[in-house]
């Protein structure tokens, strides 16, 4: 097994060579596609986002975003101030 140890910013980073290429290679069993997403602003808050998977748009309203997904379910998302920290609640059942 090959060890690197790496300093940066202060903090010792260790990575295993061996492990992190079969755990990659693990995850990445499908062969590689080609995928298609778009995001056009609309006005201020709104957005419409197209992909592969359909066509879908959103809607923020001070620190709640609404959405409407291009798989047919709905969700909230609400900014909690802190970063990273957000409260998400998905709505509806997918079509697909």
């Amino acid at each position: 097994m090959v060890v690197d140890d790496t300093i940066a910013r202060g903090h010792i980073h260790r990575y295993h060579a061996e492990s992190s290429y079969a755990s990659a290679h693990a995850l990445n069993s499908d062969p590689m596609g080609i995928f298609f997403r778009e995001s056009k602003k609309l006005g201020r808050n709104g957005r419409v986002n197209v992909s592969s998977g359909g066509v879908g748009g959103s809607y923020k309203l001070g620190p709640a975003r609404i959405t409407q997904k291009a798989n047919g379910q709905q969700m909230i998302r609400i900014q909690t101030g802190i970063p990273g920290l957000n409260f998400t609640k998905i709505f509806g059942k997918k079509r697909r």
